[in-house]
């Protein structure tokens, strides 16, 4: 494998001044009347001395100070014992230190488990937050939904500066992507030292473990995993190999929570891996070539998460897969060659989110479905067939009617037959108060059944984005000219 090498360019440390006025940057916003108190001011200056030029120790102390209102609290940061503390590698770190432990317990642990993604790995947020869900670490309580919970955790980590490198949606505009600082990736490394690890493996090299932990910092080494303490590995593999390779070191994970490849080619999972794995919440083997799942992975009961996605072998899933009734989270976008879904999927009662986006030969999506009444988020795009005729096997708009927990439907309506206005009707958008999102594919080649179909799938007045495709009516749908969308957004037809 080629690698690319490029010159590093050495940059100066902040000025004092500088340093000031970044800090004051973040740290009086929205708050401006408390940077010219004389307390606050002196304060700051003191703490920015501490940051040493540094522009993240200046940014992250000033989104820590930002919601700290008093000078007191102020005053309590600069002369924290964290600043003397010897064993952090990095002086960057202290000031890490002081956001980190400033955190709820709940936000420091999703703020940890980012250390098991790779460094520079481009972060999709709703991804993100689906796997914190699976982990447990989402508190939600009454009315309040996980993705909820979930994004304000985000939010508020981006406001303590831990993310940069924003990616917004064109229409929403709200943040879907982002990055770790490289210096924050090998913090949260640093505080999970014995939980996480990330392996690298080719076939030509062995297996080589990289963790901070004992061993030494950033040590490169191969000794066996300490099965008693890892509950989530990382493994970076860049041969065309199979997932049986690590079979002798999984022995000891009793205890593994999360198992992730990147930059892989994994090829199949050996179904003697899958013994060791009795607890695995979530499992990511997105971007390989698996061209098949064994049957045994619906033993997997603890299991709430699954990435499949890129895999484009693959061709079939396994019946299997609908014994995993705690599943929350199933991912299989850009699975080119998946032709069908199993048929018993209305056996995952608590299953969420089902992501079919690039599924371009799925043929259409099982009426099984339909009985998910806990499914918040159906994602088919340009192949989430939903059959707008009667059908003894595929998912129908008429079966839509009692799935009145979604949020997010984005669904491509196919065999649109004379009926079609009737069977929209059935599925009764209108009573979705939850459903903030629609997006639906029509047909091109009859305007006046989509104009008919299209009439009959009124949503709610609460959603607040809609998109049509190959809608070619020469009106607007006769209820956008009654219902009043207050919280609509964004609006697109094409």
């Amino acid at each position: 494998m080629m690698r690319a090498t490029s010159d590093m360019i050495m940059l100066d440390k902040l000025s004092h001044s500088d340093s000031l006025e970044l800090f004051n940057s973040v740290a009086f916003r929205g708050r401006e009347q408390d940077k010219s108190n004389k307390g606050f001011g002196d304060t700051a200056e003191k703490i920015v001395r501490k940051c040493g030029g540094l522009p993240l120790v200046v940014k992250t102390l000033g989104g820590l100070l930002l919601h700290k209102g008093t000078i007191r609290e102020w005053e309590e940061v600069l002369k924290s014992e964290i600043w003397k503390v010897k064993v952090v590698q990095e002086d960057v770190f202290r000031p890490l230190l002081l956001s980190y432990y400033d955190l709820a317990p709940e936000i420091k642990s999703c703020l940890l488990y980012c250390s098991t993604f790779p460094k520079d790995f481009v972060f999709s947020i709703e991804m993100l937050i689906e796997q914190w869900m699976s982990q447990g670490y989402l508190n939600v309580r009454e009315n309040r939904e996980e993705t909820t919970e979930g994004r304000e955790i985000f939010n508020k980590l981006v406001m303590r500066c831990f993310f940069q490198d924003f990616q917004k949606d064109a229409l929403t505009k709200e943040i879907i992507g982002c990055k770790m600082h490289d210096t924050v990736h090998d913090f949260v490394q640093f505080l999970t030292q014995n939980e996480c690890f990330t392996m690298e493996a080719t076939s030509t090299r062995g297996i080589e473990t990289s963790s901070t932990n004992e061993y030494g910092w950033n040590e490169c080494f191969t000794k066996p995993l300490p099965g008693d303490k890892v509950r989530h590995l990382t493994l970076i593999n860049e041969s065309m190999s199979p997932l049986f390779m690590y079979g002798d070191d999984f022995v000891n994970c009793e205890i593994l929570r999360t198992l992730a490849t990147f930059d892989s080619r994994i090829t199949s999972i050996d179904s003697n891996l899958i013994r060791w794995l009795k607890r695995l919440r979530t499992l990511n083997l997105r971007d390989n070539d698996i061209e098949e799942v064994p049957e045994e992975i619906g033993d997997l009961m603890h299991l709430r998460y699954i990435d499949l996605s890129s895999n484009r072998m693959l061709r079939e899933l396994p019946d299997s897969v609908c014994n995993l009734y705690n599943l929350q989270t199933l991912r299989l976008d850009g699975c080119g060659n998946l032709a069908k879904l199993p048929d018993n999927m209305g056996k995952l009662i608590n299953l969420k989110h089902l992501h079919v986006d690039g599924c371009g030969a799925l043929r259409y999506l099982p009426k099984g479905i339909g009985s998910i009444r806990n499914l918040r988020t159906l994602d088919g795009k340009d192949a989430g067939r939903v059959y707008c005729s009667e059908h003894a096997e595929a998912l129908t708009l008429g079966d839509l009617n009692m799935m009145n927990q979604l949020r997010r439907l984005s669904i491509q309506i196919e065999r649109i037959g004379a009926d079609a206005a009737s069977m929209a009707q059935k599925a009764e958008l209108r009573k979705k108060q939850l459903l903030s999102h629609l997006r639906l594919v029509l047909p091109r080649f009859d305007k006046d059944l989509n104009a008919g179909v299209i009439d009959g799938l009124q949503p709610h007045e609460n959603l607040e984005s809609l998109i049509l495709y190959g809608y070619k009516g020469s009106t607007w749908p006769a209820w956008m000219t009654y219902v009043v969308f207050d919280q609509i957004d964004s609006l697109s037809s094409s």
